[in-house]
């Protein structure tokens, strides 16, 4: 028995755990999106069901309309994935109060915002998943398989 392929967005594709990801579910014959700033440092070479946006979740204030685009052209997106995010190390005391504010905005903010966007289709469909996950310093991988 043959499953239905699969759409999936991807935040945080060109490194880490994004990257490995990404990498499994073209494996697996799923069409992926992958969003990530840049995709200069990647190690994907060019795929046929593999498409690239570049975004930066810094910017909240952009984010909210490059996401509201972005469904629009992407209405085919079955599940979606965030695992973008960003690290520092060292205490939290060590931290600037403005640091601490980017690290949140990057790694949950921005990734809440990208399930609003696509929450309201994925709902429409009746079907989806929705998965976050993050990795300490990208050196571990959860095994993902998204299934109907």
């Amino acid at each position: 028995m043959s499953r239905a392929k699969r759409t999936v967005m991807v935040t945080g594709a060109s490194s880490g755990i994004g990257e490995q990801v990404v990498k499994r579910l073209l494996a697996e014959g799923n069409n992926v999106i992958g969003i990530a700033r840049n995709f200069n440092k990647t190690s994907l070479a060019a795929h046929d069901q593999y498409q690239t946006i570049s975004l930066d979740f810094s910017d909240l204030q952009k984010l909210e309309q490059s996401l509201k685009a972005m469904v629009k052209r992407h209405d085919e997106v079955t599940d979606v994935v965030c695992s973008a995010g960003q690290g520092r190390f060292g205490s939290l005391e060590e931290f600037s109060y403005e640091q601490i504010r980017e690290l949140l905005h990057i790694n949950f903010v921005s990734q809440a915002y990208v399930v609003r966007a696509f929450m309201p289709l994925l709902k429409r469909r009746g079907s989806g998943n929705i998965i976050f996950i993050g990795s300490e310093a990208a050196l571990s991988l959860s095994l993902i398989h998204i299934s109907e």
